[in-house]
Order: structure tokens, then sequence, then C-alpha cells
């Protein structure tokens, strides 16, 4: 990831220079390719470092802190929780933002729910679906649910930041234009070939002219075919229509992959770059700010919360907080997901003088849920748990006395009734 990192701004750098506040974005989505469609991508990448990174996170609270976790377990508890997010995320993009997807598809595999290329997850349904299978595994565990919760948020947000990362590196979920198309943007700017993709009526008149023909035609498509295309957009036949846009899009596609795997010819790719400046406009990286406000910020302040124990549910009311907040701030970057676009939840708070996006009010709702639950979780009666810094709470190393201390008033009783405490090894095996 440092290696890429390190890439990616020497790469920007040098375009900066050349054009100056116009980076084309030219970042494949593949860590390595085995064919056109098939190979190890970035994305799936990220999210097998977010649950490795949040097991050990985790691992570290069940080992230090008090807990009536299993550790042993603690793998079967992850697997469980990314099942959580994976189905959790799908159906909350299904039911939240296009749900035409319940119905049946065209070929493999059949059914749009799975899908998985067509719109991909929601961050608030694979948050609730993580939880679910959190609070259920917790109970087969005969622990708290929200421990089991607690878990989660704490391992969470640095899954959620390489998530976002990983959506910059594919060119997706980007932000909103600071500079229109052929005029120069700030330095931070980016422009997203990927947005050629899922082109509208409006940017028709643009996709035809000599220099887009010889572009297509560079990068290995046929030049007639594709101006034939444009004219059949007009057609009658809704047929015609729908493989005249196919056909369109799948041209525009091929220009972003002769940009992220280069042109034999540099004079070819520095052509096709300049294209890319009058075609497309400069827009927020969205992906980037989200990596810090809804990841790393969050993780720090649950972090920070959670060195020592917590009563159950204050950990995952902090993460909610956080979370939606860092959220509602960076959709004022953000695009308005594609499904959205034609009804973007346009109700506007008129006192505020600002438009409010589907995603804030769904954080408005996670905000207000969490914040009533960490307050409530502080306030009712309970034992402390958790905790990943070594203190008074820790548990013994094996063959070593125990220290008495107020903290341990649980242990100690447990222990006189003949009972294994919370923080002994046989309490936690039973």
């Amino acid at each position: 990831m440092m290696a890429w990192l390190t890439s990616l701004g020497a790469a920007t750098l040098a375009q900066s220079q050349a054009t100056p506040g116009a980076w084309v974005h030219d970042l494949s989505p593949f860590i390595f390719r085995v064919s056109d469609t098939l190979g190890l991508r970035w994305y799936g990448m990220a999210y097998v470092a977010g649950f490795v990174l949040g097991y050990f996170l985790a691992r570290r609270v069940l080992k230090v802190g008090r807990s009536p976790f299993d550790p042993a377990r603690l793998g079967d508890f992850v697997i469980w929780c990314a099942v959580g997010a994976v189905v959790g995320g799908r159906l909350g993009y299904v039911l939240l933002y296009d749900r035409s997807l319940l119905g049946p598809v065209d070929g493999f595999p059949f059914w749009g729910v799975l899908a998985m290329h067509q719109g991909g997850m929601a961050s608030h349904g694979g948050i609730a679906g993580a939880c679910v299978a959190a609070a259920w595994f917790s109970l087969r565990q005969k622990a708290p649910p929200l421990h089991g919760i607690d878990l989660l948020a704490y391992g969470a947000p640095i899954g959620i930041s390489f998530g976002r990362l990983a959506n910059f590196i594919n060119g997706e979920l980007y932000g909103r234009v600071v500079a229109p198309p052929g005029e120069p943007g700030p330095s931070w700017a980016v422009r997203f070939p990927t947005e050629l993709e899922a082109f509208d009526a409006d940017r028709l008149p643009s996709l035809i002219g000599p220099r887009v023909v010889d572009a297509v035609a560079q990068a290995g498509g046929d030049p007639q075919r594709y101006v034939a295309a444009y004219a059949d957009l007009s057609s009658a036949n809704e047929a015609t229509r729908d493989a005249a846009w196919r056909y369109i899009s799948d041209a525009m596609a091929s220009l972003g992959d002769v940009l992220r795997d280069g042109a034999a010819d540099p004079a070819q790719q520095e052509a096709l770059r300049s294209l890319m400046l009058d075609l497309l406009p400069a827009r927020h990286p969205s992906q980037l700010y989200a990596a810090a406000l809804e990841g790393w910020l969050v993780c720090l302040v649950v972090v920070w919360l959670w060195r020592k124990p917590r009563k159950p549910g204050v950990i995952a009311g902090a993460f909610g907080v956080a979370y939606a907040v860092g959220r509602i701030a960076n959709e004022f970057f953000r695009r308005p997901d594609a499904a959205l676009l034609d009804d973007e939840f346009a109700w506007t708070a008129e006192h505020l003088g600002v438009g409010i996006t589907r995603g804030q009010w769904l954080s408005l709702g996670i905000l207000a849920a969490a914040a009533a639950m960490w307050w409530w979780a502080a306030k009712r009666s309970g034992e402390p748990l958790g905790g990943w810094r070594r203190g008074p709470w820790t548990p013994p190393e094996a063959g070593s006395p125990r220290k008495a201390d107020s903290a341990d008033g649980a242990s100690q009783a447990a222990a006189a009734d003949g009972k294994p405490g919370l923080h002994s090894r046989e309490g936690k095996k039973k």
C-alpha cells in the first residue's frame, strides 16, 4: 500500500507540472490481471486487509481487557461480521437506492440482488448487517450483544478507510464538480475517465468529433461503427437506442483502459490525456475525504475511548456518532449516487439554504440513534468491559499472583463463590 501511495504521489506531481490542476485519474483497479476482467483487485484486498487488521485490534482487547468472549472464537466472530456486512450492504443498496434490482436481470446470476457488479453495496446497510451478525454471535457466546457490537465498532473504521481508498482507485463515488470540462481546476482536483462510461444526454454533444473518433480508433474501436452508434441514439426503436448506448459506453471504457494501461505511443497517450481534459470536469476526490472522515477520524475516537473498559454500548454509540458526523460532512463534497440523480431526496432546508441528500438523511438517523445509545449505555448499571491498554483490569499472566484492586471486585467475588471470574482463562473458556 505504501509503495502504491508513493507512486501515486510521484505521478500526481509529474502530471500537475505538465497540466496544472488537471490530474486525470489513471489508476488500475487490478493489483495484477490475468485477463481483461479477471485478476486480483484492490477493492477485494481492501476488504481482506480491513478484516485482518480488525481481527488484531479485537484480539488485543480480548487479551488485555475485560471480556467474556472466548478468544479462540474471535476468527468465527470476524467471519460472521464479514458475512453480515456483505449481505446487509447489498440489501441496503437494493432497498435504499435501486429497487429495480429486486427483479430478474439478463444472464448470470439472473437475480439483480446477486448481481454485485450492478450498483455494489451501501455502507449504511453494511453497518446494519454487521451489527446484527455481531449481536447474534454474542448471544451465542452468552455475552452482552452490545459488547459484540462494541468489538465490531472498534475494528471497523480501518476497514471503512481502506474501502474508501479502493473506491478512489476504482474511480467511483467521486465528488462534486469544482471546474467544468476544458477549464483548469485546483491542484487537488481529479478528473475521472470512468465518468464517461455512464454518460447522459447533456454530455452527448461532446462525445462526437474528430478527436473523439480518432481516440476510439486508437483504443482499438471501430470509428465507423462508433459514428453509426451515435446516430442510432436518435432512433425510434428502443432496442436500437439501447444497443447504441452500450456500444458508446464500452468505447468510452476502452479509453480509460488505454489511460490506465499506457499506450504504446507516448504521443497517443498525451493526446488522449488532453482529450480527457476537454471532456471531463474536475471533481473533489471525495473518496479520500471519506477515508479520513469516516475511517481514520472515527478510528481515533474509538481507540481513545476504549483505552480502558467501558460499559457495553458506549463504543458502538461513539462510533455511530463519529461516523454519522463524518458522512454528513463528506456528502457536501460527494456526487450523489447515479441511481439518485433524478431523485436525490432533494428536500431543501430553506432556513439552512442547503439540500439534504439521502445519505445525509440516513446519517442523521444514525446520529440520533447512536447518541441516544451512547447516553443510555453510559448511564445504565453494568460492568465495564473491553479496554486495550494494560491497567488494574488486565488479566494476570499464567502462574503470576493476582493483584487485588477495586476494579477487580467482580472477579474476586466470583472466586469467593468458587466460580471462575471474568478475567480468568477458565471463565472465558467455559
